[in-house]
């Protein structure tokens, strides 16, 4: 072991070097048309700035702190060596914070990559609090909101958010934007939110949901609004997940029949009534009749329950 460097920069055989357990992006591989960009890059000029690795001298190797791709490059071509600035083995917080400061500034970890990271380095450091973590990771308290909110969500769909839209996943918004309805769900109604959530999924990429920021924000509105009861709630929650088809906009159109004021609804009484008058049952066919009949007694069952209500 006397023979390996320790410290300082150092020209060092990539067979001896690895790559860092905590970076998450050995769950993925890395972008193939950078990494093509970086390969012909090396084989032309060479590697220009060093990697950062620190000593292990347990298992005699070198582990990488920043440069994976170089790494990965120089060993596709061969190299027998590359510059590396060695430095002191960190604490576990201390590598996972390098890890998490270098690649955030780079943004190369995708937003679930950074949340699995943050998790991590709470459960390292024991703090939760985010301008706590703020100050360790150097991220905004916004940031550290949404990531956290990504954490609460089952690996499923957070696999989802690692993959991203392009392969067949989703943006990390999609969580974030919807968590105040899954919230309330789970809070008060014993509905199941995986369900919801599924079928949210579905309809976005069968693009039934089409903006989903702003028709989520709209369902967020009904789910919080105190015109529209509990009942009518859960029925459009129920619709949503079981209607293949149904819309948010139909729920957002649903939620504002549902929520019509006292003096709406008088009006609309009035124009029920003068509708009904000028209706002409002799000119209707034999099967709207019955259809108008049915529609009529609907009408006035609940016509009943409120008088009852009333008295």
């Amino acid at each position: 072991m006397t023979d390996l460097k320790k410290s300082g920069l150092a020209y060092i055989s990539p067979s001896v070097i690895e790559p860092n357990p905590e970076n998450p992006r050995k769950k993925m591989g890395f972008d193939e048309k950078r990494m093509k960009e970086l390969l012909e890059s090396i084989k032309d000029l060479g590697i220009l700035v060093p990697l950062i690795a620190y000593l292990d001298e347990k298992k005699k190797k070198y582990i990488l702190l920043d440069g994976e791709r170089r790494w990965r490059c120089a060993k596709q071509l061969e190299l027998s060596r590359v510059p590396v600035n060695l430095i002191d083995k960190p604490s576990r917080l201390q590598n996972l914070l390098e890890m998490f400061n270098i690649h955030n500034v780079r943004i190369e970890w995708g937003a679930m990559e950074t949340a699995w990271k943050l998790e991590k380095i709470m459960n390292e450091s024991g703090k939760t609090k985010d301008y706590e973590l703020a100050k360790l990771t150097s991220l905004k308290t916004t940031q550290i909101k949404k990531l956290k909110i990504l954490l609460n969500y089952n690996k499923k769909y957070q696999n989802l958010v690692f993959l991203g839209p392009q392969e067949g996943g989703l943006k990390e918004d999609f969580l974030v934007e919807i968590n105040p309805v899954i919230k309330f769900i789970k809070e008060k109604t014993n509905l199941n939110t995986n369900s919801l959530l599924d079928s949210l999924i579905k309809k976005h990429k069968k693009k039934i949901i089409i903006n989903y920021p702003i028709e989520f924000r709209l369902l967020k509105k009904i789910i919080f609004s105190e015109k529209v009861d509990d009942t009518e709630k859960v029925e459009i929650i129920n619709r949503l997940i079981g209607e293949k088809k149904y819309s948010i906009k139909e729920a957002n159109e649903e939620s504002i029949r549902f929520s019509l004021s006292y003096e709406e609804f008088i009006k609309k009484c009035s124009r029920m009534k003068n509708s009904l008058r000028s209706l002409k049952i002799r000119d209707l066919k034999q099967n709207e009749k019955e259809e108008l009949k049915k529609r009529l007694k609907d009408l006035q069952r609940e016509i009943e329950n409120k008088l009852k209500e009333i008295k």
